[in-house]
């Protein structure tokens, strides 16, 4: 699996926990874009945050800095601001400012008909810069094309998968009684575990 959240609870209190095996085989635009990459790492940290704001206390925040700086090489202090970090807008703002600009570049020229998106409603933001480039620039062709897209995109029902759902996970509830009798579950969010090709590495650098 490519990460795994485990939430362990007792009649006095839960906790939360995050960790990362390896750079997602699930979804190959994580091997490609830097900015998707670090989507996909605070995806998995907003799971965290949704239980912890029912109670839980998060006990290793340390391991999601710890992948925001091994997947997409992003530097300590960053990483712990997007840890942080309130809001998605905020997060957005931080990693958008950070990456060049050819990753910029990649990042709005994903085709996400074919791609998963880590950021809510980046699809439709990368269409417009690119559409604003186009007549900035007076490129119609490209202008032509990405109107088309937008208008094919909004008027399809059928797009692939991977651009709109959220990674397949198996939840498993397993319960037990501790030594004082205090009744415990656990919750397991695992990744659907897929062979690694041999052509990709653990550590993608960008």
């Amino acid at each position: 699996m490519a990460y795994s959240i485990s939430v362990s609870s007792n009649e006095l209190e839960s906790a939360v926990g995050l960790d990362f095996e390896y750079l997602s085989n699930e979804f190959r635009i994580v091997r490609i874009c830097r900015f998707q990459c670090i989507g996909w790492i605070l995806d998995a940290v907003a799971k965290v945050e949704h239980e912890a704001r029912s109670g839980s206390t998060w006990t290793n925040p340390e391991e999601s800095v710890k992948a925001l700086m091994r997947f997409p090489c992003v530097p300590e202090n960053l990483a712990r601001k997007l840890i942080v970090a309130e809001s998605t807008e905020e997060k957005f703002n931080l990693v958008w400012n950070y990456i060049s600009d050819d990753e910029k570049n990649t990042a709005i020229t994903i085709n996400f008909n074919h791609y998963h998106n880590f950021w809510p409603g980046f699809q439709l933001y990368a269409r417009m810069i690119t559409l604003h480039m186009a007549k900035t620039l007076e490129k119609e062709d490209l202008k032509e094309k990405i109107e088309q897209l937008i208008e094919n995109s909004t008027n399809s029902p059928s797009v692939n998968p991977e651009s709109t759902t959220s990674p397949d996970i198996k939840i498993e509830y397993i319960y037990y009684d501790n030594l004082k009798n205090n009744a415990s579950r656990m919750v397991v969010y695992e990744i659907i575990k897929s062979p690694l090709p041999a052509e990709f590495s653990d550590d993608i650098p960008y």
